[in-house]
């Protein structure tokens, strides 16, 4: 497969760049026993204007071959160079699900809601039974959280198929427990469900333009595999901004062949986990789901390779890239927090085992 991004795709990225909060360098100042500031920053008008490019990038009615898949890529990949408030992975699956069914769009703009899926990509583990004319709903879910939220929307089984189901942590037979995640600004929120009753407005079919949960899931590591491209980038050009610097022996350690040769390597891995992304995101079924085999290489190279590149680059910044007014460290618990989520690898690897027919019926 042989593509160039043209220049309105690149423009989208420098716009989508433009849209998100930076890296401050320095870094605030260590705020104690916290991760971050201790006051929240106000992510309104970020969702605001990502939402904008998002609703520009998805307007229209889908076809094969066009590059609204590309272009959220894109738009993700630029998430992973700055420092957003918002989860993009998670912004974009929720208005692909409110983008199918009117009800739910309505619930998820009326009060603000966390997606659960990326911790347990799999079959839910909630489980949904009638209850009279309500619902009782049992089992457990995780979400990370980047924002307080109002509601979690999570996966849940009923009668052998998967419904959406709106539940609000404070709600009677649902114990909510937060626990604080690596990586700044995120917390993990543990939900445990004994027959916590639901209205019937709070349960939703899935909606069939968004495909299955499997379908979901894939589109979910395509995006956080371009996130992952965005923090290997940064992290690249990070390093080689410190290589030209940091003086040893009398002239800076980029003179040195050993450091040239990482600095080498490492943008030959970025510029292969980016061309794997990009080349998963190019094909997809028309409405935006990516391949799920494609889908699935594209998230264990950038799975295997991308904790690779921060730790050279953290070497190469030597002990400052450990201290807290360097925005080094963040990106890498960035990508520690990333690579936990949408499954563990040998469920991943499973996709890629799939075999699907061709021209002469074979594989």
């Amino acid at each position: 497969m042989r593509f160039t991004l043209t220049q309105d795709q690149i423009a989208l990225r420098s716009k989508a760049a433009e849209s998100f909060r930076p890296l401050p360098v320095p870094w605030p100042p260590y705020p104690g026993d916290r991760l971050m500031p201790a006051e929240p920053a106000d992510d309104r008008q970020e969702v605001t204007q990502f939402g904008a490019l998002i609703d520009g990038v998805w307007d229209g009615e889908p076809a094969a071959g066009d590059d609204r898949l590309l272009r959220t890529a894109l738009v993700a990949e630029a998430a992973g160079g700055a420092f957003p408030v918002s989860s993009i992975v998670e912004l974009v699956l929720l208005r692909r699900l409110a983008a199918g069914s009117a009800e739910l769009a309505e619930a998820l703009a009326g009060r603000r809601h966390v997606a659960a899926f990326s911790c347990a990509p799999g079959t839910p583990t909630a489980r949904l039974r009638r209850a009279g004319r309500n619902y009782q709903l049992s089992g457990r879910c995780q979400a990370v959280c980047s924002q307080p939220a109002d509601r979690v929307l999570l996966p849940a089984k009923q009668d052998g198929r998967i419904v959406l189901v709106s539940v609000d942590p404070a709600e009677p037979g649902i114990e909510a427990t937060e626990r604080h995640p690596v990586a700044a600004g995120t917390t993990l929120l543990e939900l445990d469900f004994t027959n916590a009753r639901l209205a019937p407005d709070q349960v939703f079919p899935l909606p069939a333009t968004a495909g299955s949960l499997t379908d979901l899931n894939s589109l979910g590591r395509l995006l956080s595999a371009a996130e992952l491209v965005g923090v290997m980038q940064w992290a690249l050009d990070a390093a080689v901004g410190r290589a030209r610097t940091r003086q040893q022996f009398g002239r800076p350690i980029g003179a040195f062949q050993a450091v040239a040769h990482q600095c080498a390597d490492l943008l030959c891995t970025v510029e292969l986990c980016r061309s794997l992304v990009y080349a998963a995101a190019v094909t997809h079924d028309g409405g935006g789901i990516p391949d799920r085999r494609l889908a699935a290489q594209a998230w264990l190279l950038v799975w295997h390779e991308s904790l690779g590149v921060l730790t050279t680059a953290l070497h190469l910044f030597g002990a400052d890239g450990l201290r807290w007014s360097e925005p080094l460290h963040l990106q890498l618990k960035r990508c520690q927090l990333r690579r936990q989520l949408w499954g563990d690898m040998h469920e991943v690897s499973s996709y890629l085992t799939e075999t699907r027919p061709t021209g002469n019926g074979g594989v």
